[in-house]
């Protein structure tokens, strides 16, 4: 595992990680030293939010180059920041399996997505908005999704909005999403009529 992140960040401390600073050590300190991983294993962060609990949601932009049946990591993840106190070395952190979940059969210890993707997804921006998660996909079956619960409790993707190029989301002060498209639109959706 430490090989393949060090493989993965070529060498470099801050990449392929979710890093954290305490902002006060950061505007005094003025350096990159002051990061701490907060989590590893991710590949291509594009989106991230919060949530009113204060998790933080992302969605990671797989490889595409690998056959469907083995995951690159085309997914939603959830990373809560109470869970892993500052200061936690870097190895006992949460592993999100990039590139381990590229074999096929990820350790159980991996931090498994919310919602795996196919790798063609190519998931983009991410926002909180009425109560859930929605994101952008580039990629395959384009456009806007929610997350939603399935009958059998699990977690899962609803396309509400067939688009493409769409590439940022976000949730306005007034609880409107708004997205931006690769063609320079801007839409606000709410719900009613």
């Amino acid at each position: 595992e430490q090989a393949a992140q060090a493989y993965v960040s070529g060498g470099n401390p801050t990449a392929a990680r979710l890093m954290r600073a305490p902002l006060d050590a950061l505007l005094s300190q003025r350096s990159i030293n002051v990061f701490q991983t907060a989590a590893r294993g991710l590949r291509n962060p594009y989106g991230l939010t919060a949530d009113p609990a204060g998790r933080l949601w992302f969605t990671d932009n797989g490889a595409t180059n690998v056959p469907d049946s083995i995951s690159a990591g085309d997914e939603v993840n959830l990373f809560n920041p109470s869970s892993v106190a500052p200061g936690t070395p870097d190895d006992a952190t949460p592993y999100y399996g990039f590139p381990l979940a590229l074999n096929g059969n990820p350790p159980d210890w991996y931090t498994k997505p919310i919602v795996a993707l196919p790798n063609s997804a190519a998931p983009t921006g991410i926002t909180w908005a009425y109560g859930t998660i929605f994101y952008a996909q580039y990629g395959g079956n384009p456009g806007l999704y929610r997350l939603g619960r399935a009958g059998g409790g699990q977690i899962i993707s609803e396309r509400i909005l067939q688009f493409w190029p769409l590439l940022a989301v976000t949730t306005a002060p007034d609880g409107a999403i708004w997205i931006g498209t690769g063609t320079g639109a801007l839409y606000r959706l709410t719900p009613g009529c």
